[in-house]
């Protein structure tokens, strides 16, 4: 009985210590659709839009270009198709029945950019957290002044398989995909956290402009995405 308690011992110990070294995070993710819940850290909008305010996005991707969604019913739906073989930026906004779209090259990006959203100080930490049974490095931007946006947790991970992710963001200088993170944009303050990965084929036309939407320049795109926004403000 002594020996079979040894030995049952012995087992337990070799299955927690190999247990203790598996990794059960996807190795690498070339093609899916990622989704995202939307949280408003700063409760600076109406409290009686709190059902219609975006809660969600969808990140849907492959061969380096990928496409970020977010609706509210038949309120509006905005989309951004980022291109990061080719630097361009395609920006579609559906407001039912008018649907206009603008495109950006990697130059009009980096001037939106350096207009609209200012670039943190990138702090790496040592430690890491688990995002949607991801591995994700963790990072925080930092901004020198308070009006630039508050201080706000990154996470990033390199399992998710888009080169350059963050080219046309203010967040450029992690090489990895974000699965959590915050931006300032249109008077609200959004963080985009990762919560569910979809293992499926995405269709080319994902990424293409549909044919009855009709072609704007940035600053018309612009100003329609902050009248929409400007109805969910105090």
């Amino acid at each position: 009985m002594k020996q079979l308690n040894q030995l049952l011992l012995c087992v337990l110990i070799s299955l927690l210590c190999s247990c203790e070294n598996v990794d059960y995070s996807p190795k690498s993710i070339d093609e899916g659709i990622i989704n995202f819940n939307i949280s408003y850290p700063v409760k600076n909008y109406a409290s009686y839009m709190e059902r219609v305010i975006p809660k969600k996005m969808t990140m849907s991707f492959k061969d380096n270009v990928y496409k970020n969604e977010v609706s509210v019913g038949n309120f509006f739906t905005s989309s951004v198709i980022t291109d990061c073989n080719t630097k361009k930026m395609v920006m579609l906004l559906n407001l039912h029945p008018e649907k206009i779209y603008t495109t950006l090259n990697k130059k009009q990006v980096e001037q939106m950019l350096e207009d609209h959203y200012p670039t943190p100080e990138i702090i790496t930490s040592p430690y890491k957290d688990s995002v949607m049974g991801v591995i994700c490095k963790r990072h925080y931007g930092v901004f020198d002044q308070l009006k630039d946006g508050r201080d706000v947790l990154l996470n990033e991970t390199k399992a998710i398989k888009i080169k350059n992710s963050n080219w046309g963001n203010q967040f450029s200088h992690l090489k990895g995909v974000l699965t959590n993170y915050e931006v300032a944009q249109f008077g609200l303050n959004m963080q985009f956290k990762a919560y569910s990965y979809e293992k499926t084929s995405i269709a080319d036309s994902c990424f293409s402009v549909p044919n009855n939407y009709e072609e704007v320049t940035f600053d018309v795109y612009w100003q329609k995405m902050n009248e929409i926004f400007a109805a969910f403000l105090i």
